[in-house]
């Protein structure tokens, strides 16, 4: 299954990263990509594994080690995953 990343996803992710390193460190901000990746490449596998979101397009996959939401569109006809955003469960509940 092909994945690919939108414009926004990757900015999220770099804007993650920048925050985690301002707020804590180059090790956290590292494992914290590391663990978003893991899960991406988990959808891969097993596209459906996150859950229909109901106040926006695609699925949502909830992380549990961080606080971090996957928002990705599957596409069954094309096998291709497309990461929409990488939202913060902390601030992103309204919209689901």
């Amino acid at each position: 299954m092909d994945v690919l990343w939108s414009e926004d996803s990757l900015q999220d992710r770099f804007e993650i990263y920048n925050s985690l390193v301002d707020w804590s460190s180059f090790v956290v901000a590292d494992r914290t990509d590391e663990e978003i990746k893991k899960h991406v490449s988990y959808l891969s596998r097993l596209p459906e594994m996150g859950k229909k979101a109901e106040k926006r397009k695609g699925r949502l996959l909830y992380l549990s080690k961080i606080p971090y939401i996957i928002s990705y569109e599957f596409f069954r006809d094309k096998n291709e995953i497309k990461i929409l955003r990488i939202l913060s469960s902390k601030t992103s509940k309204r919209c689901m």
